[in-house]
């Protein structure tokens, strides 16, 4: 058996696994860039990383978040796809990565790479989940209601 591998992935590929295989999680309307995590050919898993959702922690344009992690469930996909994720972030200048869990997610493949909790699960508010261009959807179309609580998850980068 061969070992996983991380390639450049397109949004458009990214998105179409996401939206069949991610459990609480829409699509992704941008990003700065996208990995795929394959063996032999066959996909594996997906990361999609984009600016931070919340402006307060952009620090001058250093911070990056993983918008979407989202594997089929292969064992070290998801820490694979994280560690490739820091490298490339790092070796392009960018200091810090974030990412959001839910409530009850282990965070495993997040410990495996080195990332840190650093905040406990809360709720957000609808006030700060809709803004111009990102409304929330009451029709029951949105994967992830707003007041799901998510814990922030960082992961210092070194150049």
């Amino acid at each position: 058996m061969s070992h996983l591998e991380v390639r450049p992935a397109e949004l458009t590929e990214a998105n179409t696994w996401i939206e069949e295989v991610h459990s609480h999680h829409p699509k992704v309307t941008g990003h700065k860039f996208s990995l795929r995590c394959e063996r032999d050919g066959e996909v594996m898993g997906f990361v999609v990383v984009g600016r931070t959702s919340p402006r307060s922690l952009h620090n001058g344009g250093l911070t990056l978040e993983v918008t979407r992690l989202c594997t089929d469930g292969e064992k070290n996909a998801g820490s694979k796809l994280l560690g490739a994720v820091a490298r490339a972030t790092g070796a392009m200048g960018y200091e810090l990565l974030i990412s959001y869990l839910q409530d009850g997610e282990a965070g495993t493949c997040f410990k495996a790479a080195g990332w840190i909790q650093v905040s406990l699960p809360r709720k957000r508010r609808q006030a700060e989940w809709s803004r111009r261009g990102r409304q929330l959807r009451l029709d029951g179309t949105t994967k992830q209601p707003p007041d799901t609580p998510r814990a922030r998850w960082e992961k210092r980068l070194t150049p």
